[in-house]
């Protein structure tokens, strides 16, 4: 006797996600200032258009706070 299992994932609804990569310059006595990239991003999955964009919104606020400097 066998068993034969299938799992499959759907997602229903609306899919997100946002990155965003800021660059930090540190004034030094060298030539060339010192370069810090800074890279965030976050996703998700929701239910409705208007979540979707609610999300996208806290998200960038969350990163842009996190990543200010």
């Amino acid at each position: 006797m066998s068993v034969k299992q299938e799992v499959e994932t759907k997602r229903i609804g609306f899919s997100f996600s946002i990155s965003i990569e800021k660059e930090l310059r540190t004034q030094t006595e060298a030539k060339y200032p010192d370069k810090t990239i800074v890279k965030a991003s976050l996703e998700g999955n929701t239910d409705t258009y208007e979540q979707a964009t609610e999300m996208l919104r806290k998200a960038k606020e969350e990163i842009l706070k996190q990543t200010s400097g």
